[in-house]
């Protein structure tokens, strides 16, 4: 729990404002966690006056359902993961969309 409030807190602190907040429960270990449960959560947190939903953990298996979210929430839904994989292929100079995986990575990188 304190790490999700620590980032929440991080957020808050850089300009964002939290309408919506979840996490999840009974986590023993993130890397046996499911992208069905990283899928409730992002619906648990979503607020109407969200225009985007985060989710935060880099062991949260996301990816498979990134664009499902979108779909779903008629609006964009980043992870951690494609945050990072976002600015890896920025400071790399790899500008080229990667489909697939949420509105972040389908768009052209223009600079990190």
């Amino acid at each position: 729990m304190q790490s999700s409030e620590q980032g929440k807190q991080h957020l808050i602190q850089h300009g964002f404002e939290v309408v919506g907040y979840g996490r999840l429960e009974h986590v023993h270990n993130i890397y046996e966690e499911t992208a069905e449960r990283a899928y409730r959560l992002a619906r648990r947190a979503d607020t109407p006056e969200a225009q985007a939903v985060f989710i935060s953990g880099t062991g949260l298996p996301t990816l498979s359902v990134l664009a499902m979210l979108e779909a779903d929430l008629g609006k964009p839904v980043i992870s951690s993961a494609t945050a990072m994989m976002w600015q890896a292929l920025g400071l790399a100079g790899i500008g080229e969309p990667i489909d697939g995986y949420g509105c972040l990575l389908s768009r052209p990188h223009t600079g990190a």
